[in-house]
């Protein structure tokens, strides 16, 4: 049986990097406010596939699979 955390809000300055691709994810995340840019690639060869805004989510995928994230998420 899955179990609900509570949830915790939290502020990052713009350029922040939330999680790279790669890391395991246990996490995910609802945008409050502000923006956050979902990235594919590797160092200066990155690609913006998503720009986020408020009441969307993100970070759901490796949650539910146990799958290392596939993409990188940026504060705009």
């Amino acid at each position: 049986m899955a179990t609900m955390q509570q949830s915790e809000e939290f502020s990052v300055p713009k350029g922040t990097v939330i999680f790279q691709r790669g890391d395991q994810g246990e996490e995910m995340y609802l945008v409050a406010a502000g923006e956050v840019r979902l990235l594919i690639g590797e160092g200066d060869h990155r690609t913006e596939v998503a720009r986020l805004g408020p009441g969307e989510f993100f970070g759901e995928l490796s949650l539910l699979s146990g799958a290392p994230r596939n993409a990188t998420a940026e504060a705009v």
